[in-house]
């Protein structure tokens, strides 16, 4: 056996060796999605509850809406629409208000004109509808596409269109992973079947909206309170405090059926 002189032999030892290749792949940084927008976070359902949204459809002047923006926030509303300019500009001024306080503001969205979107934009809305076709995307605003049929949603997902999307119930299959489908509801209906089909669409991973919930006449904060606690409430759909029938007999408080509307219906729907 030969022996290596001492020199050498020390300096093989102190010889650094070659790294092995290492037979993993080098994986590229985990990729994050982008965080909810704020009008994602009102709209989108979480869970155990319920996200609904009410129409404001109102006619001018737009005059007195704490009370409205009170029991909208404390119903829980996610959001409070309107195809009004000036009535999205009222109901921002006043949502702006509650900025601080908890139940926090509720978001704006205009659904009228789309020529009318950058001004209710500018005017404070949190979002705008726009359509396909719309002749602008506002800035400072987020966007709910509208699609009225799936040529019509498959086109916009076609053209980049993502996030949330007003479409009927139908078209909720179709949307795309991660979109948010808001899906209206007619209000007032016999037996109150707004609420059971909200709650089936609800189920179904929608966003309700629900149609013309206020229109200026003395039924709709009313309305507001049912609506919002029949389709939020988490308790049994026995029975739960119903500041309604507070509202109707002087008792605030009496216990009464969350899905009941008020004895002989709502006086809006029997007048047509």
């Amino acid at each position: 056996m030969l022996s290596l002189p001492p020199l050498i032999a020390l300096a093989l030892a102190f010889t650094p060796l070659a790294p092995r290749a290492s037979s993993r792949l080098a994986l590229p940084p985990r990729m994050h999605a982008p965080p909810p927008s704020p009008l994602e976070r009102a709209l989108r359902p979480r869970r155990g509850s319920l996200a609904v949204s009410l129409e404001y459809s109102a006619p001018p002047p737009h005059a007195d809406l704490e009370a409205l923006g009170e029991a909208l926030r404390a119903g829980g509303a996610a959001a409070v629409w309107t195809a009004d300019l000036s009535a999205a500009a009222a109901l921002a001024a006043e949502q702006r208000r509650a900025r601080g306080d908890f139940p926090g503001p509720c978001a704006v969205v205009f659904c009228g004109a789309p020529s009318d979107a950058a001004a209710a934009a500018a005017a404070g809305a949190t979002a705008v509808v726009l359509r396909e076709g719309s002749p602008c995307e506002p800035h400072g605003a987020a966007v709910v596409w509208e699609a009225r049929d799936e040529a019509e949603l498959a086109r916009l997902v076609g053209a980049g269109a993502a996030g949330a999307f007003l479409l009927p119930a139908a078209l909720l299959p179709a949307l795309p992973a991660g979109a948010l489908g808001v899906v209206p509801l007619e209000p007032m209906q016999p037996g109150d079947a707004e609420v059971a089909r909200g709650r089936a669409l609800a189920a179904e991973g929608a966003s309700l909206l629900v149609r013309r919930a206020c229109v200026g006449d003395a039924e709709d904060l009313p309305y507001v309170r049912f609506v919002l606690q029949a389709l939020k409430s988490k308790k049994s759909s026995a029975f739960a405090i119903d500041g309604h029938t507070g509202a109707v007999n002087g008792h605030f408080g009496a216990r009464t059926r969350v899905e009941a509307s008020p004895a002989g219906g709502w006086a809006r729907a029997r007048l047509g």
